[in-house]
């Protein structure tokens, strides 16, 4: 939901609250000091600015009330006329420049939001952001949706803020995990875009209950059996002192040596993984999914059976004992085969 406000609006309100916070702060002597009353002219001089830059056509009449109001000012600011003329026509000069720095500024902050976006993978939506932030609008969401498989669908929910200087920031998105045919209840929780480095990728791997790394020396998992007030699943962290040593696992399973690199990095993801394990001496494909919670990573087959390490380490020894057996049988063949034709011989 929008919260639409033009810039003039906007600036009114923020230059009202801060006559308010002024007022409550400080005695009617220092509110009516020249210097104090000087700064107070530039905040007006900054606000017609920002006005000046915005895309959206403002309310003439309006805006000449604010310029009329900062006049006011400036008369008790300046009370020499000649001061007072000379410093309009400085202002006047000078307004092309702050109104250049206004539009940089805007510019800046949608280049920011836009980053942002990116970095959660997000980027394509910027567009529909972006008009938004042109109308004005200090606080609203945008709703995104789309099918993850055949059976799955994510809907997130992108909020965004203005802060008291007017810059807009992407603050969170809220993603929830549907399933389409309604057997697995639906899953959600709120990713924090300023402290978190979690894109949709890793959100939907989150919300499917796998872990994520952090990059930062955690591992992370959502706690199905606990929610916050809002509804949010907590947020299970296992550090680097809880023992979870992926690469040792790695090393410990039967892969190929070829697929390690790639694997840790999409665990690391929160990916599931299908790989290829030698097992009774055939090469079979396996999904695996890191465990940092049981500091495994877990074997299931095609069917979504899970093996235990503990049966992987017996089939294969399985292996390696019917391999001696089988290569024991020749020999002992090829001599009966020779006695029996010693005698023959004889």
């Amino acid at each position: 939901m929008a919260n639409t406000e033009s810039r003039l609006e906007q600036e009114n309100r923020k230059l009202r609250e801060m006559d308010e916070r002024y007022k409550a702060a400080y005695q009617k002597e220092t509110l009516e000091h020249p210097k104090f009353l000087k700064e107070r002219v530039r905040n007006y001089d900054e606000a017609l600015a920002r006005v000046a830059a915005s895309p959206i056509q403002e309310d003439k009449a309006g805006v000449r009330a604010l310029q009329l109001e900062r006049d006011q000012l400036a008369r008790k600011a300046y009370p020499n006329l000649f001061i007072r003329l000379f410093k309009k026509l400085v202002d006047v000069l000078s307004a092309g420049n702050r109104v250049a720095k206004a539009q940089q500024a805007t510019a800046d902050n949608a280049s920011s939001v836009h980053g942002s976006m990116e970095k959660v993978g997000l980027g394509d939506h910027f567009n529909k952001v972006q008009q938004q932030m042109k109308q004005g609008n200090g606080e609203f969401s945008l709703p995104v949706s789309y099918q993850v498989s055949e059976r799955e669908k994510m809907e997130l929910h992108l909020n965004f803020k203005r802060d008291e200087i007017g810059n807009c920031h992407f603050e969170n998105y809220k993603a929830t995990l549907f399933s389409e045919d309604g057997k697995i209840k639906p899953v959600q929780h709120t990713f924090d875009i300023q402290n978190s480095d979690f894109d949709t990728g890793k959100a939907y791997n989150l919300l499917s209950g796998r872990a994520v790394h952090n990059g930062a020396g955690s591992w992370q998992q959502l706690d199905f059996n606990d929610k916050d007030g809002a509804g949010n699943l907590r947020m299970k962290n296992f550090l680097t002192g809880y023992g979870f040593d992926l690469e040792k696992v790695l090393v410990e399973l039967p892969l190929k040596e070829t697929e390690h690199k790639t694997i840790f990095q999409k665990f690391m993801n929160g990916e599931k993984v299908e790989a290829t394990l030698l097992i009774n001496n055939k090469e079979t494909s396996y999904v695996l999914v890191a465990d940092p919670q049981k500091k495994e990573v877990g074997v299931y087959n095609q069917l979504g059976r899970k093996f235990t390490q503990d049966e992987l380490k017996g089939k294969q020894s399985e292996t390696k004992s019917t391999a001696n057996v089988q290569q024991l049988i020749p020999k002992v063949k090829h001599i009966q085969d020779q006695r029996k034709g010693k005698s023959v011989k004889f």
